[in-house]
Order: structure tokens, then C-alpha cells, then sequence
């Protein structure tokens, strides 16, 4: 042996070797899934490493609402790995694995927190809400952030009330940059009553603390339209960024659907009237009741040029990826000028002068699929007979 060697290592490997190699296999990987040893999982993310856990149910377990039966396995989620030593998530493991073999239950009633609870909420609501990805956007970036760990027994009145308050306060700052309003704060607030009345039927909490929070009060609606001239503007301005996008918005201004709709959209749904004259067939409503909407000469012309556009084994008519939308109208609004533009607005134009141009409110209401004639007057321009009480005014006292 060299006398400069250094000094080898003594005594027994690392005890918590294999998780350090496991811990290296991981961040050189882009595995969606957690990848496992002995029950200790990890799972790359893009906020980090997150620790998982997974054993078996020999008798079948309910974890979060959902059942799993006899001879299945679990995996549970710990969260960021920063937050946990090898030993911690050893233990962990251990007193779950030991519950599922004593066929105890795996989480003590009244502790679950808030953020499991509403994660596992939302993967059931995905099969049966239409306002799913509104739902998601509020629990990622509202619910949990505040609430977060909290367990779900240990929020109270006083605690929504304070969330209500602070977004609230958010929304009047940033209302002008059309990122968030009074009204989706109502949104969120109805997806929390919701998480919370999931949370009452399966006997987490006795009553549900939404139910006597302070009420939101009644929200202004908002009543933007575009002029003719700025239809035609913006419509140019969206087909200089791409063609589909000139389209898309044409689209929303001459069939009025709701910005979500024509996304839905298959080529399954676009039929012809025995006159030959083509509609679409809209059948995941926001009423839940299917309606046909007859097309425009324009709007034919866009399924022409859409059809020329279709993609292999793809059977969307607007084959648009949410993301890609919303970064095109994020540039749209740049380039065309109109900043405060929601694309709920094209709705609003459509349906603002149809009215005033005289179209029957009874056959509008079917076409753009509203409940009832009272929406006509809450959400869009100053009703006809508002300006035709202005110009008997100008009659009796001129």
C-alpha cells in the first residue's frame, strides 16, 4: 500500500444505499410513473421529487373514497421528497402496510387533509362534470395553495371567509387585464362547496362550512361586445397568426357557442337537413340538452377548410390543443389591440346583434342554447326596448 493512499471505508454499505441509487435512476429518467424498491417509491415532477409508497391489500382497503379490493395494491402519495428522510418514509410505509394487514382502516377519519381529499376529487368528477378543467384550474391554483395540508375537519366558516376575501381582492386588481374576475371567483367557491360536500357525504365533516359563508353578493355582468368593424378587424388579425385560428373565431361569431363547444366538435356531429343545408349537432351542453345549430355560408366554408385540415385519426373538427389556444389569443389580443378580449365576448357579439337585427329571441335562445329569455337581458347589450323607450322620450318632451 502507497503511504499517500487515502484511507478505504470501514465497516458495513450504507444502510439506505439502494434508495440513494434508486434516487439517481430517477432524476436520469422522464418516467411519468413513480419507479419503486421495497415498497419506497420516487417520482420526477417539475417541482422536484415527489415520495410515494406502495404495498399490498390482502383483505382490500377505501382510501380517499375510492375502494380497492382484496389482493390489490395501493400507492400513496407522501409528497416532495425534500420533506422526508429515508427512515421517515420507512416508518410510513410500515405502520400502512401493517393497517392493510390488520384490515384496519388507512387514514384515521377527521384527518384527511385537504389537498388529498380534493386531489381524489377531482380524478372521480372527470367522468362526470363538464366544467372539469375549470374545476382543476381552481383547486391547483386557488384551493390548494391556500388551504393545502389542512385537515379537511379543521376548516371552518371563518377560514372560507378569509379565502373569499383575499381573491376577492385579487380580482378587483386584476380585473383589468382580464385574468381573473368576480365572477370565476364564484366558480371557485362553488367548486369548494362541492369538494366540501363530498367530504360531508363521506362523514369527514358534519356540515359543510360553504353553507353559511358570507355571500359573494351578486356579481356585475359583463356586457362587452364588438362592433362590426372590430369583428371584421379581429378577424383579420387572428388569420395573419394562423389560419385555424381566423376560422376558430369566425366560427364562435357566427354560431354563438360557447368558446369550449367547437372544441368538443367531432365530424360525426355535422349533418345535413333534408334540404341539403348543413348543421352541427351539439350534444355535451352546458344545460345538458342537445341542440342543433344550423350553419352559416361562412361557417360551411370553415368546415371545408377545416376538413382540408384534418389529421390521421383525429375526429375533432377544431383539432386544438388548449394550451396552443391559449397562447394564440394570449397574442391575438397583443397584435389585434383588443387587450380586455375574452373569447366569451364573440358570444356576446353574435347574440347582441342578432337581437337587434331583429331575429326572434325564441329561436336565438334555442340556438345558442340558453335556459330561458331572462340570460338575453342579464349577460348581453341594452334590450330593444330600452332604445325604443329613448326615442318616445325624444317624442313627448322635444
Amino acid at each position: 500500500m502507497a503511504l499517500n493512499a487515502a484511507p478505504q471505508p470501514v465497516g458495513r454499505p450504507c444502510r439506505y444505499r439502494t434508495y440513494e441509487t434508486l434516487l439517481k435512476r430517477v432524476k436520469a429518467t422522464d418516467t411519468k410513473r413513480p419507479l419503486y424498491v421495497d415498497g419506497i417509491g420516487l417520482c420526477p415532477g417539475k417541482r422536484g421529487v415527489t415520495a410515494w409508497v406502495k404495498f399490498g391489500l390482502p383483505h382490500g382497503a377505501t382510501y380517499q373514497g375510492k375502494v380497492y379490493g382484496a389482493g390489490k395494491s395501493i400507492e400513496i402519495k407522501l409528497g416532495r421528497l425534500e420533506s422526508w428522510s429515508w427512515s421517515q418514509m420507512e416508518t410510513r410505509r410500515d405502520e400502512l402496510r401493517g393497517r392493510a394487514e390488520r384490515n384496519e382502516p388507512l387514514e384515521e377519519v377527521g384527518l384527511v387533509s385537504f389537498d388529498s381529499f380534493a386531489t381524489a376529487w377531482l380524478d372521480r368528477a372527470k367522468v362526470r362534470s363538464r366544467s372539469w378543467r375549470t374545476s382543476k384550474f381552481a383547486i391547483d391554483h386557488s384551493l390548494i395553495p391556500y388551504f393545502g395540508p389542512k385537515p379537511i375537519s379543521g376548516i371552518a366558516v371563518g377560514d372560507v371567509n378569509r379565502w373569499q376575501a383575499e381573491q376577492l381582492k385579487r380580482a378587483n386588481a386584476r380585473s383589468k387585464t382580464a385574468t381573473l374576475s368576480p365572477a370565476y371567483v364564484r366558480r371557485q367557491f362553488n367548486t369548494l362547496r362541492a369538494i366540501m360536500s363530498d367530504a360531508v357525504r363521506n362523514g369527514l365533516i358534519e356540515k359543510n362550512p360553504c353553507s353559511t359563508a358570507e355571500s359573494l353578493g351578486p356579481m356585475p355582468a359583463r356586457r362587452h361586445y364588438l362592433t362590426n368593424e372590430q369583428a371584421t378587424a379581429l378577424v383579420a388579425h387572428a388569420n395573419v397568426l394562423d389560419g385555424w385560428l381566423g376560422d376558430y373565431v369566425e366560427w364562435l361569431l357566427h354560431s354563438g357557442m360557447r368558446p369550449s363547444e367547437p372544441l368538443r366538435l367531432r365530424w360525426d356531429q355535422v349533418l345535413e337537413n333534408p334540404d341539403g343545408r348543413a348543421f352541427v349537432l351539439l350534444e355535451n351542453t352546458k344545460n345538458g340538452r342537445a341542440r342543433p345549430v344550423t350553419c352559416s355560408k361562412t361557417m360551411k366554408a370553415i368546415l371545408d377548410r377545416q376538413h382540408a385540415r384534418k389529421k390521421e385519426n383525429d375526429d375533432r373538427v377544431f383539432p386544438i390543443v388548449p394550451v396552443t389556444l391559449r397562447r394564440r389569443v394570449v397574442s391575438l389580443r397583443k397584435n389585434s389591440g383588443f387587450e380586455a378580449l375574452r373569447l366569451h365576448d364573440l358570444r356576446r357579439t353574435n347574440i347582441t346583434h342578432l337581437v337587434h337585427a331583429g331575429v326572434d329571441l325564441r329561436s336565438l335562445q334555442g340556438r345558442v342554447g340558453h335556459s330561458d329569455l331572462s340570460m338575453f337581458e342579464k349577460h348581453y347589450a341594452i334590450p330593444l326596448g330600452d332604445a325604443e323607450a329613448a326615442d318616445r322620450a325624444d317624442e313627448v318632451f322635444s
